[in-house]
């Protein structure tokens, strides 16, 4: 951004000259080369950040396609023709890797602190068994009807979180009943409350113009749950 470098009087010769997303961007050097077992002076020829490569990966090319991936954190990224943003900040919006001129492309990510690392923490916390396997939590969860029987888990237990204008209202358990409540309800509440989650910021989105026609995550992680 030519303006910003001259409002700080910064130094154009510090930046790398722009390339294409898909085009030369340089050439393995000797030291990469010796940790990866590779030859020196290799074309590197793409590169793009990690969300971009996801959904890049799981086919997230056109206005109306979606990508999601969750980990620790969970992610939605809307790609669309129009450099859509917030008002309020709780998405960003980036080239997305196919963007030309001619025919523009945006990636509007919006990400969620607290989603799989709920269900890590109770894999870890809530059994007498530490570190129950997740099949057998996903068994549990089975045997449990839609709504868990009133029992509702939120996921927000992992610092900020910026769809939710930087609150940290942390994770929070709501209408446990000690009567009628068991693993099983505990289980599915905690991955109901993720997708209430994915839900929340994908109507979020929806607010500042993404149009989702198709959602695409791969096979990993909390989406074998």
């Amino acid at each position: 951004a030519s303006a910003l470098l001259d409002h700080y009087q910064i130094d154009r010769a510090l930046i790398p000259a722009v390339a294409p997303t898909f085009g030369h961007q340089g050439t393995l050097t000797q030291v990469a080369a010796e940790a990866l077992g590779l030859s020196s002076g290799i074309p590197v020829c793409y590169r793009s950040g990690d969300q971009p490569n996801n959904a890049f990966s799981v086919g997230a090319l056109d206005p109306g396609s979606v990508a999601s991936t969750a980990g620790t954190s969970g992610v939605i990224y809307g790609v669309t023709d129009k450099p859509l943003y917030d008002p309020l900040s709780r998405v960003n919006t980036f080239v997305h890797v196919n963007h030309t001129m001619e025919a523009p492309r945006y990636g509007v990510l919006l990400c969620i602190n607290g989603t799989g690392i709920l269900n890590s923490w109770l894999r870890r916390n809530w059994s007498y068994h530490q570190d129950l396997p997740y099949e057998v939590m996903n068994d549990l969860a089975t045997d449990v009807s839609i709504g868990c029987d009133g029992l509702h888990i939120l996921p927000f237990g992992n610092g900020a979180e910026r769809m939710l204008s930087n609150k940290t209202i942390g994770a929070s358990v709501h209408g446990l009943d000690f009567n009628r409540h068991g693993s099983g309800h505990v289980s599915r509440a905690a991955q109901e409350g993720i997708v209430y989650a994915f839900a929340f910021g994908l109507n979020l989105m929806r607010d500042i113009g993404i149009v989702p026609n198709v959602i695409l995550a791969g096979r990993a992680k909390i989406f074998l749950n």
